[in-house]
């Protein structure tokens, strides 16, 4: 859950902004604009996300699979971070690809994805070694 949102959230983030640069109604000016915009938006969508996840874990997670409750702030602010993590480097990643002179198209949803995927993963080892001391 954890990841499989994170590389969607950052694939949406980066279509959105893909699209926007190839009509012409962002430039790499509005850089700053779109970050404010899309860690708005991302703070929004993760805590939303993050409730859903803590109600799995609250009703499916403690009950049938038997997850200690130590778990549930590490896979909620887990969800949270990754989700703004996501939108933030699928959001801005084109707009530098296309202030460096590479086309924005390379920054498409299967980088993204993979990218923000891997980072997920050490987003969340961190939270879990914080919360959990481990």
């Amino acid at each position: 859950m954890l990841i499989g949102t994170g590389g969607n959230s950052g694939s949406q983030s980066a279509v959105t902004i893909l699209r926007s640069l190839a009509l012409n109604e962002l430039s790499e000016k509005d850089f700053l604009y779109i970050l404010k915009k899309e860690l708005k938006t991302a703070l929004l969508m993760g805590m939303q996300i993050g409730i859903i996840a803590l109600l799995y874990i609250l009703s499916i997670g403690i009950f049938i699979l038997k997850i200690e409750w130590r778990i549930i702030p590490v896979v909620v602010i887990s969800q949270i971070l990754i989700v703004i993590w996501a939108t933030t480097v699928g959001s801005t990643l084109p707009i530098i690809a296309k202030k460096l002179k590479i086309d924005p198209a390379v920054m498409s949803a299967p980088f993204i994805t993979t990218f923000v995927d891997t980072t997920g993963l050490i987003i969340y080892f961190t939270v879990a070694k914080i919360i959990l001391q481990i």
